[in-house]
Order: structure tokens, then C-alpha cells, then sequence
């Protein structure tokens, strides 16, 4: 009986300094958008948009100019229309809303800045916060007013764990510290993983090497083993190789270099902010780490492809 007593102890107070302990910061106040590849996404759809406009109306005057086959270019111009039209709404529906956005947190309330009307949400008048997120890959969270309006935001809104914060400082008992925490550190590890991410496309150049370069080394040396071995080449060997070693020499990067990598990053970021809330600075040592294990291990199995390419094709 008294070993159970004990026992039970023990699991209250760590159910107490797993989400007890964390102290929500007071009088927050910043303005938080929606990150880069989101906004970037609105312009690309209307590019996108432009473009594949641009090649219905050139088609459509080729068939109806040159060609002489007015139906084919009505054909081209009715059903090619689509594709525009599609791109565009996604653009101003989806992506146009989100890119505008911007919210601003203040100690008593949040002003939310969207296709330029402002919005007001005072903390004051909330009935309840409702959570929907799956841990460590993504989610929302909603904010429900008195009035029966919703607002929902997600963790693609960059730093949206300071709305919570800022709302369980001026009223404690409307989020439960459980539910704040597990979305904060979802929140939290989401945005270091984009922050790794944008890291890595900023390097553009070993991307290249590493996603384009290599495949084609890799092809060039089997290619001169079967040349070597006086083996018929034609082009089409040459294709179908090339394209064999990228789509392999894709599927390792992705991965080692990203799925593997992110696994092993979110699971130490986990463990850190289940211990100390508070410790939300990437570990930059770490991730200089699993980084260079990765790209050793990315070129060690590219090697390995080679090999086993080399034994099939020689």
C-alpha cells in the first residue's frame, strides 16, 4: 500500500513539472506572418497562372493561324482555360489571405491584419480555445469569441505559440497547460525545422552537386565501365540510366538528408523542451552534427548505387 501511495506520488509530480512548471511570458507584444514559402506561394500561383495562359492563347492561335483548324483551337481555348482559371482561385482564395496576413499580439488582445481590414480580438472576450494538431508535424489552433466567431490559425503562422502565451498570461485558466504545452512545442520544433530548411535551399550550390552533379557522376562512371567492357550505349540507355541514378540518388537524399535528420532533430528538441519549456534555442552543435553524418552517409550510399549498378550493368 504503500509502495502504490509512493508511486502515485512520484507520477503527480511529474505530471506537475512536465506542465506545471511552465510560466507563460507576460506582455508579449509582436507581429507574426505567415512564413516565407507561404507568401512566396501566392506570387508563384500567379505566375503559374500567367504562364499557362499565356501557352492556352499561344496554342489556340497556332491551330487557328497556321494550322487552319479553327475547332482544334476553340478545343484548346475552352478546356485550356481551365487550368488558369484553377491557379487563379487557389491563389486568391487560398494563398492571397494567408500571404496578407499579419497579427499583431499585444498583452490584452491580438489585432489580425488581413487584405486590409484589421480585426480585434480582446483575450477578455473569449469562451475557450480548441486544439487540433498532430505533435511535431502540424496543426491549429482556434479561438472562439462569445459572440460565436472563430479564428483559427496554424503552425505555419511563424511563432503562433506567443498568441497562446499571451492569452494564458492574462487568463490562465482558459487554456490547460497540457494543451498549450504539447502545441507550443509542436509550434516550436515546426519552426526550426523550416528554418533548417530555408538554411538549405539558401545553399543552393550544394544542392546542385549533391542532387544533380552527383547522378550525373555516377552515370558517367558506369557508362565508361560498359564502354570499357565494349557494351552496345545508345541514347536511350543513356537516359534511362541518368534518370535511374537521379531518382535513387533523390530518394537517399531525402531520406537521410531531410526525413532522418528532422526525425533525429525533433526528437532531441522534444526531449529539451520537455525539460526546461524555456529552451527554445535551436541546438546549432547538434544540427551541425546529424548534418555532417548526413551528407557522409548520403555519400557513402551513393557510392554503394554505383557499385551495385557497376556489378549489374558490367
Amino acid at each position: 500500500m504503500q509502495a502504490s501511495n509512493t508511486a502515485c506520488l512520484i507520477f503527480e509530480a511529474q505530471i506537475y513539472f512536465r506542465y506545471m512548471s511552465f510560466t507563460a511570458r507576460e506582455n508579449l507584444r509582436r507581429t507574426l506572418e505567415y512564413r516565407p514559402h507561404v507568401r512566396a506561394s501566392y506570387k508563384a500561383l500567379l505566375g503559374f497562372t500567367g504562364l499557362s495562359l499565356l501557352l492556352v492563347m499561344g496554342f489556340s492561335f497556332y491551330y487557328f493561324s497556321v494550322a487552319r483548324d479553327p475547332v482544334m483551337a476553340l478545343a484548346i481555348l475552352g478546356g485550356g482555360l481551365l487550368a488558369p482559371l484553377i491557379l487563379f482561385l487557389e491563389a486568391h482564395f487560398l494563398a492571397r489571405p494567408l500571404a496578407s496576413t499579419r497579427v499583431h499580439v499585444r498583452a490584452d488582445g491580438i489585432t489580425v491584419e488581413r487584405l486590409g481590414q484589421n480585426h480585434d480580438i480582446h483575450f477578455s472576450s473569449l469562451a475557450g480555445v480548441k486544439f487540433s494538431h498532430i505533435p511535431y508535424l502540424g496543426g491549429w489552433f482556434k479561438l472562439i469569441q462569445q459572440s460565436g466567431d472563430a479564428y483559427r490559425f496554424t503552425v505555419v503562422l511563424e511563432r503562433s505559440e506567443y498568441i497562446l502565451e499571451a492569452i494564458s498570461a492574462v487568463r490562465p485558466g482558459i487554456v490547460r497547460s497540457e494543451d498549450l504545452l504539447a502545441y507550443r512545442r509542436t509550434a516550436i520544433l515546426s519552426d526550426h525545422s523550416w528554418a533548417r530548411v530555408y538554411a538549405k535551399t539558401k545553399n543552393w550550390p550544394a544542392l546542385v552537386l549533391k542532387y544533380f552533379v552527383l547522378p550525373i557522376l555516377l552515370s558517367g562512371a558506369t557508362l565508361a565501365a560498359m564502354r570499357a567492357n565494349q557494351m552496345p550505349i545508345n541514347g536511350a540507355q543513356v537516359a534511362k540510366l541518368f534518370l535511374l541514378m537521379l531518382g535513387l540518388n533523390f530518394a537517399v537524399g531525402m531520406t537521410i538528408s531531410f526525413a532522418l535528420s528532422e526525425l533525429v532533430l525533433v526528437m532531441a528538441g522534444k526531449e529539451r523542451l520537455e525539460k526546461d519549456p524555456s529552451d527554445v534555442v535551436r541546438d546549432l552543435a547538434l544540427e551541425k552534427k546529424v548534418s555532417t553524418i548526413a551528407h557522409v552517409g548520403h555519400w557513402i550510399l551513393a557510392f554503394a548505387i554505383l557499385a551495385v549498378a557497376l556489378f549489374r550493368f558490367i
